[in-house]
């Protein structure tokens, strides 16, 4: 069952809930509400817990919210996806706060579709909208950061390499034509514990735009023959990247390429 997702603006004092108008009328529709019912609730990056509802009105509802528990912590990734279209967006982000990650970074790249940055979709009221409706699902309260970029090279060139060293993660591109991509089973012993996971266009990245990446050391990754959805693609290559980290931990992982050698435990 899906958790009502509780906004700062919503909350009053005393633990106490308030929500109106069109929020009002979707907790109703969505979580089948009634007056003293309780509820799975999230207050966005404070905690989860649940919620009693004391009143349903018109168009208001009054809760008040007990036992929470800390947020879960963000897994350390982040995602860099090239701008594309509205409804792939709104993937996007449903899955980037479903899974826990980080933040979702959008940049234009050269072959994304300019018209795709005039689409309502980047209003704060929508992009907040899809990340709730991701949220609510995994039982969470912790929202990614979004961003978005509009104009590749000043984000490759000022915003990427802060980003990275911040973070101290390593860069995946997902690529599909590059002669130095590999599958990233192949790349394991160099994989770092933090990571940032880029995803192109429909048509790609191009010759310039991999190579501004293979500045930050990225890692060139191949997911395959077939061409997958963007959302497809990070979600291959995020769950790759977490059973390759959590075999890695154990005594039975093969480095590739060194026959039979175990690793040792960390």
């Amino acid at each position: 069952m899906n958790s009502l997702l509780i906004f700062p603006e919503e909350l009053l004092e005393n633990n106490q809930v308030v929500l109106k108008g069109d929020r009002a009328e979707h907790a109703v529709s969505t979580h089948k509400l009634s007056t003293g019912a309780r509820v799975r609730a999230a207050l966005v990056n404070v905690g989860r817990g649940e919620a009693h509802v004391d009143s349903i009105a018109r168009d208001q509802v009054r809760l008040s919210y007990h036992n929470l528990l800390p947020p879960l912590n963000a897994r350390p990734l982040d995602f860099l996806v090239a701008v594309s279209r509205p409804q792939t967006v709104k993937k996007v982000l449903q899955f980037a706060a479903m899974t826990g990650v980080r933040s979702v970074q959008f940049v234009r790249a050269e072959r994304s579709e300019k018209s795709y940055l005039d689409s309502g979709v980047w209003e704060e009221k929508q992009l907040r909208r899809e990340l709730a409706l991701g949220i609510e699902q995994s039982y969470d309260c912790r929202l990614p950061e979004i961003g978005l970029h509009r104009r590749f090279l000043p984000f490759a060139e000022d915003v990427l390499p802060n980003f990275l060293r911040e973070r101290q993660a390593q860069l995946l591109v997902a690529d599909t034509q590059h002669s130095q991509r590999s599958p990233l089973v192949d790349l394991s012993p160099r994989l770092s514990k933090s990571f940032v996971i880029a995803i192109g266009p429909e048509l790609g990245w191009n010759e310039f735009e991999l190579g501004l990446f293979l500045k930050q050391e990225a890692l060139l990754v191949d997911l395959g023959p077939r061409i997958l959805r963007t959302e497809t693609a990070l979600a291959v290559l995020s769950s790759q990247v977490e059973v390759i980290e959590a075999f890695k931990r154990t005594a039975f992982y093969r480095v590739p390429g060194e026959g039979s050698r175990l690793a040792t435990k960390s």
